[in-house]
């Protein structure tokens, strides 16, 4: 007979509970890190990203007139290199570049310390900055590989947004359903690697289980946040803040205990 409370990801389940219980007030200092966060990417990215799609919308808007001013035909995408708009399409690019360092920046800091405090709920000690420095390190190749999938599908956006605006319909390509499940799978790598600061190549029989339950718990909660928010919305917006915070919190110290049973079988 099959011992459920065995099972790595069912046994996380409890311990990642009971280490919250435990440390109730170091897990509400990782929620107010979360919170920080989340603040003030939001302010960045809502900030550097408008002005991006301001000049994006005007580099469009000129498109008809570069098709029509066309002695040889040109690749959609060279149409926004044009010299009519070449300048202004390198100063959306440097926007771009500097909302990823922006965002590199706080991830380190703010995430950093984040997944540092569920290491030591899980009762992992490792000194702070020795933490972040190998967090920082590791996140290079992370957000080299967001960087690269997140330009690919910027420009395939664009090309789609010219031949739409061309055909006068909307265009979605495959290619733009390759690379979100291509984003997806270096998330998973992502996230499962900040327990042990490495790539984690073994255990995902063992920890894809987890990643599943926490899913489902997400979609869960997220379902009777919306129920409140139909009986008040106030309630519901405060509810949701709080419950997806700690929610957070908990799936950080759940993914760090379950990898570490994964590749120390304790």
């Amino acid at each position: 007979m099959v011992n459920f409370e065995k099972i790595p990801f069912v046994e996380s389940i409890a311990k990642s509970c009971s280490a919250l219980l435990k440390n109730p007030w170091m897990a509400a200092f990782s929620c107010v890190i979360d919170a920080a966060f989340l603040f003030l990417y939001g302010f960045v990215s809502t900030f550097l990203l408008q002005i991006a799609a301001e000049m994006g919308s005007v580099v469009i808007r000129q498109l008809p007139t570069i098709i029509q001013q066309q002695r040889v035909p040109k690749p959609i995408l060279a149409l926004i290199f044009d010299e009519s708009v070449r300048s202004i399409t390198f100063r959306v690019i440097g926007i771009g570049i500097l909302f990823a360092l922006i965002t590199y920046v706080l991830y380190v800091l703010f995430q950093g310390t984040a997944w540092k405090i569920a290491q030591e709920l899980s009762g992992k000690e490792k000194k702070y900055l020795d933490y972040i420095k190998s967090f920082a390190k590791i996140n290079i190749l992370w957000f080299a590989l967001f960087a690269i999938l997140h330009t690919a599908y910027a420009f395939l956006s664009a090309r789609n947004a010219i031949l739409s605006k061309i055909a006068g319909t909307t265009i979605v390509s495959f290619p733009h359903i390759l690379i979100l499940m291509a984003l997806v799978v270096v998330s998973y790598f992502a996230v499962v690697s900040y327990p042990l600061l490495r790539v984690v190549k073994k255990g995902f029989l063992t920890i894809f289980p987890g990643i599943l339950f926490l899913t489902v718990l997400y979609l869960a909660l997220s379902f009777f946040l919306a129920l409140i928010a139909k009986l008040s919305l106030v309630a519901g917006s405060i509810a949701g803040i709080i419950v997806m915070l700690v929610f957070l919190v908990y799936a950080r110290v759940y993914i760090t205990i379950l990898v570490q049973k994964a590749h120390v079988g304790a």
